[in-house]
């Protein structure tokens, strides 16, 4: 059974229970949340052992970054999903995503698409372009070549793009795209599943 670890850094005062009640809602059952802080002085509690926190260790906001990159550190999965802290992970996803790596085994990474309608996605598949945003990029740990598809550490990139771009999409790496039909997208604190 593929073992999830999903990403969220944390940058307070945004509220992170939002993003761990969509992972805590989950089907699939077979994960590690690792939070990072990125901010000194905050904490959170939780009773659940799958889910680990840390001090990012900076004095300012990274945006995340930094937090992503350290948070590899720590995880365990055979997958890593981004969720940030304004984030949706819609429900049975995981569960989606594990269907979909099981059905492609070869492949080192997936995308999960948000079909509106026809050829119409809220968030392109980066082959056609288009930008991606957290808890949509899922990719090994460790490729099938050995490399690890670790986060960038500086502010200086954009995040899941820049990591995608440089991994897969530069050497053309094919992915498992998992188009869905939501009808009313709610993303980024925009909305409620």
């Amino acid at each position: 059974m593929i073992k999830f670890s999903i990403l969220t850094p944390w940058l307070p005062p945004r509220d992170i229970q939002k993003a761990i009640g969509y992972i805590n809602a989950q089907t699939y059952e077979n994960w590690e949340h690792l939070i990072s802080i990125d901010r000194l002085g905050y904490s959170v509690e939780s009773d659940d052992e799958r889910r680990r926190i840390y001090p990012c260790e900076v004095e300012h906001n990274t945006w995340g970054n930094t937090c992503r990159h350290n948070l590899w550190g720590h995880a365990t999965g055979d997958w890593i999903l981004y969720l940030d802290d304004d984030d949706i992970l819609y429900p049975g996803c995981l569960e989606r995503v594990a269907q979909a790596i099981e059905a492609e085994p070869d492949k080192d990474w997936g995308y999960f698409a948000i079909y509106l309608g026809p050829n119409i996605f809220f968030h392109p598949p980066p082959i056609g372009g288009g930008g991606i945003t957290g808890g949509q990029v899922f990719h090994k740990r460790i490729g099938s070549d050995g490399t690890e598809y670790r986060w960038h550490d500086t502010v200086h990139y954009g995040g899941d793009w820049d990591l995608v771009y440089q991994y897969f999409v530069r050497v053309d790496k094919p992915m498992i795209s998992i188009p869905d039909v939501l009808g009313e997208l709610p993303k980024h604190g925009r909305g409620e599943v």
